[in-house]
């Protein structure tokens, strides 16, 4: 096809496009009252983070003097910086735009940076297009769909630091562009750096997709470059080298912080499966052109042009080899699960990596543009049977409502496109005016196809996914009220240092994260990165609220774990028993919260004599465990020899017998046929002392029961019958609560295929609240299965936990005392009658070092998630400093990678300028 002339400006239509295209798309939102910010983990992650990060940036540059803080105590628990913000803004070019605006204008500003995002990513595309000298009208249809792709709109909107892989992939392809050409090849390492820095994540992911690129055009061109094999492939790892040093300031922190974090440690999902399951490769039918369930975050939603070119693609395969050979192993990619555990990290299944098929669609569609000359009969008409597919699948789509894409709207635009086609074949086909004809006709069908597709996804006549949005201007007030105002209560009258939890009976949901907001010390998160020290002792407690994601929750509001924690302030309900323990005493109700002061909490640093060793302490259950925290630290050998084998027990064992069961019971089996059948438990004992209340369910195991058929109907009896083929369920997951006395707790385990939540734990254990002496009890204990199945279990048993004053007044004896605490650094003394491990209330990181006296010691984990170290009787003074692990080591090679840079292009350009002499 003839170039068209150069002086019209690409980037300038490409502009007013998108800004057509994005105001359109936007107007859903703003007829909702709905911001951009997703009602998940776009509000409890990313719009707390970006705050958050925010107020670190202008506290820094209001005083440079303090520097910049390596550590937060406000981050769950307390916790690294780089290391956590890495995953999300630290290296995000767009997150620091947002410091040019007011704070309070926050809410609007995420929604700019989307947009930014979006017009950015398209732009991308340009600038590939561009270069690999595609037609402008060719790179203008490419990049609209790019910008606006399934994958961008679908899921990156959700989490707005997944559209800067679309941005960044396709400059990464210039740079490989630029070395086959032995040219400007440091914009290559800049990339690489950018892109590590931006997201490590996804940067994995774009070295794999950019190998294969790199191989690609490697054998398409080596002969009419005349390219050695080993020179290039030693340029592009020497320049990819280079950006790797670069961003190791930022790398080898945030590779730290991964190793060690809880996706590591408690990684349990399923790694692969020999094929997915007979629904994914249904739906990959109907969400390939239209929005609907997207399972394994595999997205695509491609303009139904795409498609309908796909013929004409194979036709000029030979001319684009690169393209077609990564759409065909791309394609093979999507069918196998191998490949899904293999770009996430040979980790649990998940196709984030479609970003890469947007790329691809888009370039169908320009390289089909550009070769629209030898489209003949053959390839229309196979194009019309695509589309005639499609229409199948849409009238499959009416018989099963679970399906919920809309696939004829899509259809009809292509049949349009066909007919445009067909009767570009019966015109001159080599004349600017039909070119110009058909990029306005295919770009008005291109822009409604994009339009509707996001406009079904997110309007209320569609998918209705704008409801799952936070209301308009309330992004503030989602944290400012989420405690009610009673965390600043605590704070204006305690100065000190705690950490302040939530009870049970406080959403979970609205509550996330809120103490980056509200900054006060706080004892969970909500994060991709946690730290997995606290997440393994966590679990391995049995903590019936884990998730690898959110580790601690609230712990279950257990008493001895939130006293050993530095739990001093619950927040709870204020129309709600909140049942914590003997020691929380009412403080003040503000609102609809109360204020409960824990007397029982354990200070900031206290020293064990008794240790007992980290082999003995993991062979004891969950509740065990919690009870042998009061009486001696867990430590490994190596780090101090264990002077006790054994704790001994004061839980009770209550007796108890079912008095009801709806599910059918058989040895150690549980056949539930109906989902929330109850199985009741009678309380035999006529008499329990004060104490917390357990149920202990050991080796809980769930297998769903494929849905039974008994309909008269044949085509229900069919319909149900394929739909039990192709899995439409709800998978392994499941739900089993526990209500007692009015306080229902519930366990909830997902899916062994879910890519983020999936965790093993050994046995399920509830806090059902605290209880003073009673007698004649006649109490019942309910377990309701919240989904059919059958379950299989070890034991069942219940305990009376009592309390330990004793033991707390012992450990308190010895306790370190604070006399200035900043963010990485803490100054204090401890008078210890004793020898033994001091253990601080600090999650464990090598990038906390002691010292005692002057003196710098060996610090370890103690009770498997805190810093500690060993300390001999008397009075001692003490700081802790912390430094981020790796970080002024990255610094070093970050600048040495710079530098080698620096003079590689100085000297070739030197080289350069003397053979022109």
């Amino acid at each position: 096809m003839k170039k068209i002339n150069k002086s019209k400006n690409p980037i300038l239509i490409y502009t007013i496009l998108f800004t057509i295209i994005f105001i359109a798309y936007y107007s859903i939102f703003i007829l909702n009252n709905k911001s951009l910010i997703w009602n998940a983990d776009g509000i409890n992650q990313h719009f707390s983070i970006l705050y958050d990060f925010n107020e670190m940036v202008r506290e820094f540059i209001k005083n440079p003097s303090n520097g910049l803080a390596e550590w937060s105590w406000n981050i769950g628990y307390g916790s690294d910086i780089i290391g956590t913000y890495s995953y999300y803004v630290i290296g995000d070019p767009f997150a620091y735009l947002s410091l040019l605006f007011p704070l309070d204008k926050l809410e609007l500003v995420y929604d700019l940076l989307i947009a930014l995002r979006l017009y950015f990513a398209g732009l991308a595309f340009l600038m590939y297009g561009r270069r690999m000298k595609f037609s402008n009208y060719a790179i203008i249809l490419g990049s609209i769909p790019y910008a606006f792709s399934g994958f961008a709109l679908m899921t990156a909107l959700r989490h707005p630091y997944f559209i800067n892989p679309l941005i960044l992939l396709p400059i990464a392809f210039i740079g490989i562009e630029n070395i086959l050409d032995n040219r400007k090849k440091y914009v290559f390492s800049i990339i690489v750096a950018i892109s590590m820095i931006s997201n490590f994540y996804f940067c994995y992911m774009i070295a794999i997709i950019s190998v294969l690129y790199a191989m690609l055009r490697y054998f398409e061109v080596r002969k009419s470059k005349n390219i050695a094999f080993i020179k290039y492939f030693s340029r592009l790892f020497l320049y990819f080298l280079i950006g790797i040093m670069i961003s190791c300031a930022i790398l080898l922190p945030t590779l730290y912080a991964i190793t060690t974090s809880s996706r590591i440690t408690c990684d349990d999902t399923q790694k692969s499966i020999l094929l997915y399951p007979i629904s994914y490769y249904v739906n990959l039918l109907y969400t390939s052109i239209s929005s609907g369930s997207y399972p394994f975050w595999t997205v695509l939603t491609f303009p139904i042009i795409t498609t309908v070119f796909l013929p004409l693609f194979i036709k000029v395969r030979k001319k684009y080899l690169s393209y077609f050979s990564m759409f065909i192993i791309f394609s093979i990619m999507l069918l196998l699960p191998c490949f899904g555990s293999m770009m996430n990290g040979f980790s649990s299944i998940s196709n984030r990596w479609t970003f890469a098929f947007a790329f691809v669609s888009s370039i169908i569609i320009s390289v089909c543009f550009d070769n629209l000359k030898f489209i003949e009969k053959k390839e229309i008409y196979l194009g019309g049977l695509i589309l005639f597919c499609y229409g199948i699948l849409g009238v499959i789509r009416i018989m099963f409502p679970k399906i919920k894409s809309q696939v004829f709207p899509s259809v009809f635009i292509g049949i349009i496109i066909i007919l445009i086609l067909y009767r570009y074949l019966k015109v001159e086909r080599k004349t600017d005016l039909n070119e110009k004809k058909i990029f306005r006709a295919i770009l008005l069908l291109v822009l409604i196809n994009v339009i509707f597709n996001n406009f079904y996804r997110y309007s209320p006549v569609g998918n209705n996914y704008v409801k799952q949005f936070l209301k308009r201007d309330t992004a503030f007030s989602y944290y400012e009220d989420s405690f009610g105002g009673a965390e600043e209560y605590i704070k204006e009258n305690d100065t000190g240092f705690y950490r302040i939890a939530k009870a049970d009976n406080v959403s979970r949901d609205k509550t996330r994260n809120n103490s980056f907001f509200l900054n006060y010390n706080g004892i969970d998160s909500f994060l991709s990165i946690n730290n997995g020290y606290l997440a393994e002792f966590s679990r391995k407690l049995n903590n019936r609220a884990f998730t690898p994601n959110s580790p601690i929750i609230n712990f279950d509001n257990r008493p001895i774990v939130s006293d050993v924690m530095g739990v001093k302030y619950y927040i709870s309900r204020a129309d709600k028993n909140s049942r914590i323990n003997s020691a929380a005493v009412k403080v003040k109700d503000i609102g609809k919260y109360s204020i409960y002061e824990n007397k029982d909490v354990l200070p900031f640093g206290y020293v064990y004599s008794n240790v007992l060793d980290k082999d003995v302490f993991d062979k004891l259950n969950g509740i065990e465990k919690e009870e042998s925290l009061i009486y001696a630290a867990s430590v490994d050998s190596k780090y101090k020899e264990s002077n006790i084998n054994s704790i001994k027990s004061r839980l009770n064992k209550i007796s108890f017998e079912i008095e009801k069961s709806e599910p059918t019971i058989k040895e150690n089996k549980i056949k539930v046929k109906k989902p929330n059948e109850k199985i009741i438990f009678k309380i035999k004992d006529s008499a329990i002392d004060a104490g917390n209340i357990y149920l202990d369910v050991s080796n809980l195991k769930y297998k769903p029961l494929v849905k039974e058929i008994n309909e008269d109907s044949i085509y229900r009896r069919v319909k149900n019958k394929i739909e039990n083929f192709a899995g439409w369920s709800s998978g392994d997951k499941f739900t089993v609560s526990v209500s007692y006395k009015g306080l229902t707790k519930n366990f909830n385990k997902p899916d062994s295929l879910n890519a983020s939540g999936y965790f093993e734990m050994d046995n399920v254990l509830y806090n059902l609240g605290y209880f003073d002496q009673r007698k004649n009890l006649n109490d019942t204990i309910e377990l309701t299965f919240k989904n059919a199945g059958e379950y299989t279990f070890d034991d069942i048993e219940i305990f009376n936990m009592p309390t330990y004053k004793d033991e707390i007044k012992k450990l308190k004896e010895n306790s370190f005392n604070i006399d200035k605490v900043n963010n990485d650094e803490i100054l204090g003394n401890i008078t210890s009658s004793t020898d033994g491990v001091l253990m601080f209330q600090i999650p464990y990181s090598r990038g906390w070092n002691i010292n005692i006296d002057g003196e710098e010691v060996k610090t370890f984990p103690v009770n498997g998630a805190f810093i500690g170290c060993n300390i001999e009787s008397g009075k001692h003074e003490m700081q802790l400093v912390y430094k981020t692990p790796f970080l002024r080591s990255g610094l070093i090679i970050t600048i040495a990678g710079i530098g080698i840079l620096i003079f590689l292009e100085t000297s070739q350009k030197r080289n350069k300028y003397k053979s022109y002499k």
